[in-house]
């Protein structure tokens, strides 16, 4: 049996993945960075792209880098309106996640809203999905809830 060789962006992809969920998210956005480089060079995998950027939004907003995040969230919704003339459900609410983490709750619900309309013709109203993806546009409605800061801890040297 022959194997076919992955392309190289898919091994950067594969490992951000593995450290994403292994809860070490700056190594994984790291990884998926060298990923969504790659894929630039490559025309023909523009919407593979796409996708990989959406997916650095989400890393970038769980470590509160929300100026990376909205730039990859926007990119990723500039090829979809390139390539398909319009923006998924999925790229509006990442970026409405964002803005609301930024403070900047009017354009968070309008862009959930969007997402909802978008989520309610594709899964319908009775989904779960779609009524939790409803909980989640309504808390856009108040300002976020600041995480604390955590200190990074120091090790003694010791064992």
């Amino acid at each position: 049996m022959s194997v076919i060789p992955r392309p190289p962006w898919h091994k950067f992809w594969s490992d951000a993945i593995y450290f994403k969920h292994s809860g070490e998210v700056p190594r994984a956005i790291e990884l998926l960075s060298q990923a969504v480089e790659l894929l630039r060079r490559e025309p023909a995998l523009t919407d593979e792209l796409g996708v990989k950027l959406n997916s650095l939004a989400h890393m970038l907003l769980t470590v509160g880098r929300l100026t990376d995040a909205e730039a990859a969230a926007r990119e990723s919704m500039e090829i979809e309106i390139r390539q398909h003339e319009s923006v998924s459900d999925s790229n509006l609410m990442t970026l409405a996640r964002i803005l609301h983490q930024q403070g900047r709750c009017d354009e968070a619900v309008r862009l959930g809203k969007q997402a909802l309309v978008m989520r309610r013709k594709n899964v319908g109203w009775w989904s779960d999905y779609y009524r939790q993806s409803k909980k989640v546009v309504a808390s856009f409605k108040t300002s976020p809830v600041q995480k604390p800061v955590q200190a990074e801890t120091v090790s003694s040297g010791a064992a």
